[in-house]
């Protein structure tokens, strides 16, 4: 029973320690960039991954052996998705009362600068007819 205990214990504080060193996604920065502006582009990227696993990736992901892909968006996509002109179907689900302005932005920058998958949005995604 002792034995049971100590191995629950070890097993917890490893998964607290875990946790609690979980280091920040790399992103793709131009090498040109700050480390000061890089920081900040950072924060904004960690909110932005949040709200695209909160209102896109749904829609947007694609699973490979069990796991979540995220797509590369062009820029020409990203910047159709700015203006909220990516589709019919966002005109509806991506309003400014579900998400504002400047989450969107923070998304946006976040597909920006996120590592590529390799996975390709085909462009349907950006038609309008």
């Amino acid at each position: 029973m002792k034995k049971k205990a100590v191995l629950t214990f070890i097993f917890i504080s490893m998964l607290i320690f875990a946790c609690s060193t979980s280091k920040k996604q790399a992103y793709l920065f131009p090498t040109e960039m700050s480390p000061a502006i890089q920081s900040s582009y950072q924060d904004i990227c960690e909110k932005g991954k949040v709200l695209y696993n909160l209102h896109c990736a749904n829609c947007h992901n694609k699973k490979k052996w069990g796991t979540d892909i995220i797509p590369d968006f062009t820029f020409e996509q990203l910047d159709a998705y700015l203006i909220r002109a990516a589709n019919e179907r966002h005109d509806s689900d991506l309003t400014e009362e579900k998400v504002s302005a400047e989450e969107l932005g923070m998304v946006i920058t976040y597909l920006t600068y996120k590592p590529k998958s390799g996975l390709v949005v085909p462009h349907k995604y950006i038609d309008r007819h």
